[in-house]
């Protein structure tokens, strides 16, 4: 098979950087990261950008912890021209996340790595498509890490789709009618939700909506907190136990870089002791 990957030299403990063209992975390319032996029981990680869309950024970041375990990482990258509303998964468009399960496919395909479940993680407005994702595939998930996204879409029916589940029309009623069948089994996904303690000021980003701020508060912080209170609410309701959790990281604000410099992140999101992988691998 053909796919126009472009390989960097390899870093000293033996990690490649491979870009993928996206002309070959059907509209979607981005970054691996492949360590020098892949564990078949370790679920790739697959790590999204944010609007500045540096997918080789996520590669390198979390390239090296992965490649401990023996776990790829995936970093798709939607260009701005492609998928200019990915972080909603392409409600008024193109579908993102069948796009992403595409790539998977075809990076299982050609790398010989079981990715039918993955470990997730999103940064902004990555972290706005993992939630969403989840919401859609939670079977294909084994942990959801969301770290400062923006806004969230809310288990409940009171607002439309990308709000919340209510029912909305074209695209968008698809994904928010196939997100209320899946509910219930995502509540169930391991979800770890990062904000910096310092990511408590709006700014140009920050979805401003009159209807948004009343239900999820008017910053990123606050609007973490209560999200993970909904989930965990949610699953109660449903006689599930709560899964969400949430992490503070003292000391950022909304940076990337901040975010990571303690390295608690790459650590909570590859941990080194993963138990319950290989078993929900062998169960997909």
């Amino acid at each position: 098979m053909q796919t126009n990957a472009q390989a960097s030299l390899p870093d000293p403990g033996g990690t490649r950087l491979v870009n993928i063209n996206p002309s070959v992975f059907q509209g979607l390319g981005g970054w691996l990261a492949i360590p020098p032996s892949i564990d078949p029981d370790a679920a790739p990680l697959v790590a999204v950008h944010g609007i500045g869309r540096d997918a080789r950024n996520q590669a390198v970041r979390f390239g090296g912890q992965a490649a401990s375990q023996g776990r790829m990482v995936i970093a798709p990258r939607f260009d701005e021209t492609s998928w200019p509303g990915y972080q909603r998964l392409g409600a008024r468009g193109q579908r993102a996340d069948l796009a992403l399960i595409r790539l998977l496919e075809l990076v299982a395909f050609r790398w010989r790595v079981n990715t039918r479940r993955v470990c997730l993680f999103g940064y902004s407005g990555g972290a706005q498509f993992v939630h969403r994702f989840g919401l859609l595939h939670p079977h294909r998930v084994v942990q959801l890490n969301v770290c400062a996204s923006g806004w969230f879409t809310w288990p409940t029916e009171d607002e439309p789709y990308p709000a919340g589940l209510g029912a909305a029309t074209g695209p968008a009623g698809l994904i928010a009618q196939a997100a209320r069948h899946n509910l219930s089994r995502f509540l169930q996904v391991p979800t770890q939700v990062f904000v910096g303690a310092q990511d408590c000021v709006a700014d140009p980003h920050t979805r401003n909506d009159a209807r948004i701020n009343a239900l999820q508060g008017s910053h990123r912080l606050e609007r973490a907190r209560r999200w993970v209170l909904a989930l965990n609410q949610q699953a109660r309701q449903r006689g599930l136990t709560p899964r969400a959790t949430l992490t503070v990281l003292p000391g950022a604000g909304h940076d990337f870089r901040q975010c990571l410099a303690s390295g608690a992140l790459v650590r909570a999101v590859l941990p080194m002791a993963d138990p319950h992988a290989a078993d929900l691998q062998r169960a997909a």
